[in-house]
């Protein structure tokens, strides 16, 4: 496996995204951004791009974003209490900057995992946890058994998969669900999605519903693929019960996109807090919706996990 780092110093507002909602959100809390380091790992010839902050001798966090998102939702983590940890975003394949590979098995979940791996081998983590949210919840859990240096997970809006699966038993099925595997997508079907994840954020909204259209469409198209062909999915719920590492579950109080019920029944071991925490004000996307809290749930379970006081 060849394996090649680059570095780029991207201007946020050259990025092709419609940032103005989420440098709002960021403004509110008396931020200020300009630019961020963004990096290329180009494995086999595949180019994956990420986003890093804080610092790289401290212990890492390894954020994962959803289906059709980007490592940018995750900047007000980057300017936060969590400052201090080394902060790592990653996009996936036909995200943000990422290259889409043509096998589709890169588009599934494990094919996903290899890719997050791929990257944390290339920077020599030794020391981290990760977060994911949605479609990176269930990528951080399918990296449970595989890397060794792992030290914990913590997931929203992402349901711990059987296999297999009815996805009516784990998600609430409506207009808005088949948008998550529909490649090309019109404004108004992305603008029901930004509705759907976000709670009561115009802005949020709007940003949630540019990252669909942003996102390549044919990801969307193999995803959909690789779970009916039942293609590069493990047994989550078994790994998520059995695994002797913390685990943290964090909802928003108005995420309705899965089965609450389901996630908060689960029998885990070393379940951080002994239960599910819920964040105000939130629904799919509390660390955009609710940073604050968010960011302070995450820096308590990340020292919990380091057994580190920074």
């Amino acid at each position: 496996m060849l394996i090649k780092l680059t570095k780029v110093r991207i201007p946020l507002l050259e990025i092709q995204y419609q940032l103005f909602g989420i440098f709002h959100y960021i403004l509110h809390f008396s931020c200020s951004i300009s630019t961020f380091d963004m990096e290329f790992v180009t494995t086999n010839s595949i180019k994956t791009t990420y986003r890093k902050f804080g610092n790289p001798d401290h212990p890492a966090i390894v954020l994962l974003h959803g289906n059709s998102s980007s490592s940018i939702i995750f900047e007000p983590q980057f300017v936060s209490v969590l400052q201090d940890y080394h902060l790592v975003a990653i996009d996936f394949y036909g995200h943000g900057n990422s290259a889409l590979p043509k096998d589709i098995y890169f588009s599934s979940v494990q094919g996903l995992g290899e890719q997050v791996a791929s990257v944390i081998n290339a920077l020599e983590l030794k020391q981290f946890i990760i977060y994911g949210v949605s479609l990176g919840g269930h990528v951080a859990i399918e990296l449970i058994p595989i890397l060794k240096d792992l030290k914990g997970i913590m997931i929203s809006g992402a349901p711990p998969l059987p296999k297999p699966f009815e996805v009516a038993d784990y998600f609430k099925v409506d207009e808005a669900l088949p948008l998550a595997f529909k490649g090309e997508v019109s404004k108004e079907e992305a603008n029901l999605w930004g509705e759907v994840c976000i709670d009561d954020n115009n802005k949020l909204k709007g940003l949630i519903a540019d990252l669909m259209i942003s996102t390549q469409p044919a990801f969307r198209d193999n995803l959909a693929q690789t779970i009916a062909q039942e293609i590069g999915t493990d047994d989550e719920k078994m790994i998520i019960e059995t695994t002797e590492l913390p685990i943290a579950i964090i909802q928003g109080e108005m995420e309705d996109r899965i089965n609450n019920e389901y996630v908060r029944s689960l029998p885990i071991k070393n379940l951080f807090n002994q239960q599910v925490h819920t964040i105000a004000n939130s629904a799919h996307y509390p660390n955009l919706e609710a940073a604050q809290q968010f960011n302070e749930y995450l820096d308590a379970f990340a020292k919990h996990c380091f057994d580190s006081k920074l």
